[in-house]
């Protein structure tokens, strides 16, 4: 049945594309992909329900973010996280929500706009993208002494992106070691960023430069 299902929504995604309905397209392709998931991991699946119905019930944006980084921390482990909005002239990344970093960390990467660290490579590309080592990651080479300093060694790092393609942030985690997130993991987290990043977009009329201000 969830076979069949992955199928119909594949087949509707490509035919929504070939008539310009690129945000339904989008729809649909990612509810294949989530059926996808179901073959495999049906108790992944199980748990992305679950998360979906809690982002669904949130009516604040500043603890949607907030429960967004827990979660996605239980999702893919770490030792830190934090979770960052596009500003308002949607040019540079800010942290909203943070777990597990000190001052020098947040004031750091406050205002986050090069392709050289894991969530500018992740917001600039639109893809998710892990460091598993950020000691012989060349790019992240300038940032190597904060993250020595903050006690990471890896970070993944995952667009929010709503179903018109729009980047809202990155959410982030950062690892004590060497560590790269399994297949399935990232799978988890990148469904749930869509689920962020859509219901961020149902709040539009929220400041998100006021979840900036008043998440750090």
């Amino acid at each position: 049945m969830i076979g069949r299902l992955e199928r119909i929504f594949r087949t509707s995604a490509m035919r929504l594309r070939a008539n310009g309905r690129v945000t339904e397209a989008r729809r649909a392709e990612r509810c294949a992909a989530w059926f996808h998931l179901g073959l495999d991991e049906p108790r992944a699946m199980s748990l992305l329900y679950q998360l979906r119905r809690a982002v669904l019930q949130c009516s604040d944006p500043n603890l949607l973010v907030a429960q967004a980084l827990d979660r996605s921390l239980s999702l893919v482990g770490g030792e830190f996280g934090n979770l960052q909005l596009l500003d308002t002239a949607g040019d540079s990344l800010k942290i909203v929500a943070h777990n597990g970093f000190k001052a020098e960390f947040l004031a750091y990467f406050a205002d986050v706009k090069d392709d050289r660290s894991a969530c500018g490579r992740a917001a600039m590309r639109g893809v998710q993208t892990v460091i598993e080592d950020v000691n012989v990651d060349e790019a992240f080479a300038p940032h190597r002494e904060v993250a020595a300093d903050s006690g990471f060694r890896a970070v993944q790092s995952t667009p929010i992106i709503d179903f018109s393609g729009q980047l809202l942030g990155v959410i982030s985690t950062h690892y004590r070691n060497r560590h790269r997130p399994t297949r399935t993991e990232l799978q988890m987290i990148g469904h749930y960023a869509g689920m962020v990043g859509e219901a961020l977009s149902r709040h539009h009329s929220s400041d998100r430069a006021g979840l900036a201000s008043s998440a750090v």
